[in-house]
């Protein structure tokens, strides 16, 4: 918890030294079809997305999600017991709630208090829409995929809610850092450490016998790829990426490219 208002305390004072453009400010301005597709491509191309994603793909294909989820739920290496684990993915995942809450309040957004609750307005309204739609996108498809619970407590095991949610928040957050005076270890550091708790909330599904590793990593997928373009297109900045893996061939060659990008 001290950590936490050391962070805030850090992204207040940066807030403060920013000359950044007003956070909020280009807030649903030139939406376009083809603004929205380029949002979309920009994300899917993203490791947050395709990563795990693709994790997901491997554990759904494989005995690894049954064999990963009985030995998480029975051994219980992190949180020690079930109970346990269902808690911290609960208290995880309010801690990154409350980032995403307080760096959209202590974004740069204005000179006035009108034009700062003008910008504040805009802007938090599309990240509530982002993170909204996320966590509305992983209730459709559980009614749609109807997978039972490692638990078997009912049909709404794919993808984690949870996972999801907590990928959304991650990313949310990560995109007001750029409204933030920091450099780019520090900015790094905190992006890192939010993903790092995102990932605990996903396995801490796990460990609680309430989601395969294929759940959790189908949420972090979604609720990355849903707010990142979503935030893209609607508030003009979009969560720091700092890898990227592209693959292209003709015939009789392959190009693999990997470039390393830093705000």
């Amino acid at each position: 918890m001290n950590a936490f208002f050391s962070l805030l305390l850090l992204l207040t004072l940066s807030g403060c030294a920013s000359q950044q453009t007003h956070w909020g400010s280009n807030a649903y301005h030139n939406l376009s079809p083809q603004r929205l597709l380029h949002s979309a491509n920009k994300s899917l191309h993203q490791t947050q997305t395709w990563l795990p994603a693709l994790g997901s793909l491997v554990f759904n294909l494989s005995d690894l999600d049954q064999q990963t989820s009985d030995w998480a739920s029975r051994q219980n290496p992190i949180f020690g017991s079930q109970s346990n684990a269902r808690r911290y993915s609960d208290d995880l995942r309010s801690v990154l709630l409350a980032e995403t809450i307080a760096t959209a309040l202590l974004t740069p957004s204005g000179n006035t208090p009108s034009q700062w609750l003008a910008n504040k307005s805009r802007g938090i309204s599309a990240q509530l829409l982002a993170g909204g739609l996320a966590g509305s996108s992983s209730e459709h498809l559980k009614d749609l995929f109807q997978r039972r619970r490692p638990d078997g407590s009912d049909k709404r095991s794919y993808p984690s809610g949870h996972a999801t949610t907590a990928a959304s928040y991650a990313t949310l957050t990560n995109a007001n850092l750029a409204a933030f005076a920091l450099n780019p270890k520090q900015r790094q550091t905190i992006s890192d450490l939010n993903w790092g708790l995102a990932g605990g909330v996903a396995w801490a599904r796990v460990e609680g016998q309430k989601h395969y590793p294929s759940d959790v990593l189908a949420g972090m997928a979604l609720g990355h790829f849903v707010s990142a373009t979503l935030n893209d297109f609607l508030l003009g900045q979009q969560d720091s990426e700092h890898f990227e893996l592209h693959f292209s061939a003709s015939e009789g060659n392959g190009q693999l490219h990997l470039r390393w990008r830093f705000r």
